[in-house]
């Protein structure tokens, strides 16, 4: 009789570590395809960046009627701003942090991100601006 639960407690030893090493697999490659797509996620940031810029410089020039100088000085501090975010995001996601944390992070970068945004140049303010460039 002692061989026999000696047995049976063998083999659930041996299922239960089986258990636990397919939950141990689940969760690793979970985790695996997640930083694949972060990683994924930070390329594509990266390689759109340089066009992300040109559209920024493009749009304050145009519609906002900004000299190329500002916008692309406020094109730099959008786009660092969107880096911070992206940073932050990462952090939380690889670190699993509370959202409440990530969320005042994310409110103080929109208070930046919108700081930084130009306000439209009206007629009469581009020009006075060429009026007194030519005085």
């Amino acid at each position: 009789m002692n061989a026999t639960v000696i047995v049976l407690l063998v083999e659930m030893a041996v299922v239960l570590c089986a258990i636990v090493a397919l939950l141990v697999f689940f969760r690793w490659k979970s985790r695996r395809a997640k930083a694949t797509e972060l990683e994924k996620l930070l390329d594509d940031f990266s390689s759109k960046e340089a066009d992300r810029k040109a559209s920024l410089i493009t749009f304050f020039n145009e519609k906002q009627g900004l000299a190329v100088e500002q916008a692309s000085e406020s094109t730099d501090y959008l786009l660092e701003a969107e880096k911070q975010f992206l940073q932050g995001f990462l952090k939380q996601q690889m670190e699993r942090t509370s959202l409440e944390s990530f969320y005042e992070g994310l409110s103080g970068l929109l208070d930046q991100y919108l700081y930084f945004i130009p306000e439209k140049v009206t007629e009469s303010e581009s020009s006075s601006v060429t009026e007194s460039d030519g005085e």
